[in-house]
């Protein structure tokens, strides 16, 4: 049988080790932890001494909230074209994705991933800027090319009807 090592009054990330507790989980000591924010967790020594626990989950929550409002821009008409061109490549389910991501159309990598600790729609706001008007839509110059700032403006609708491959391919044919 292995000795408890004791891990009273030291700190792990967010938590201090407040006391041992009555608790047991299978062959693994619980600890009562104070996190910096003011509550208690209960906490298996593994995953304190492992690192994989440190704090109570504020932690996870306020970097989900950072990172869902980085931007500031949420439900704006250009967040709006972001998110549907994302849908259009890369969810399968979307009703176009078989006229974008299912036949090879992708997102450059800084519209994708953001660059430089940005979220990736603040890289795509840099590079597209705010629509020109109301109505301007998200196109691409180059129907066979990707997302990418050299191949895409903000276009009116009769713009883009005209940049369609469907009438490419009937004007080339002529």
């Amino acid at each position: 049988m292995s000795a408890i090592i004791d891990l009273h009054d030291q700190r792990f990330g967010r938590l201090v080790v407040v006391a041992r507790s009555p608790r047991r989980a299978k062959s693994n000591v619980l600890w009562l932890c104070q996190c910096d924010c003011g509550n208690t967790h209960i906490v298996a020594s593994q995953l304190l001494r492992l690192g994989k626990t440190t704090s109570c989950g504020c932690l996870r929550a306020e970097g989900v909230a950072e990172y869902a409002t980085r931007h500031g821009m949420n439900k704006t008409p250009e967040h709006r074209s972001w998110v549907a061109m994302r849908q259009r490549c890369l969810n399968p389910k979307d009703t176009s994705y078989s006229y974008y991501g299912g036949r090879g159309v992708s997102i450059c990598a800084r519209w994708l991933y953001g660059e430089g600790g940005q979220h990736p729609f603040t890289c795509f706001f840099e590079d597209m800027g705010p629509k020109p008007y109301p109505e301007a839509t998200l196109d691409r110059e180059d129907p066979d090319g990707n997302y990418e700032p050299l191949n895409c403006r903000w276009a009116s609708r009769q713009e883009q009807s005209v940049n369609q491959r469907r009438f490419q391919e009937a004007s080339a044919s002529v």
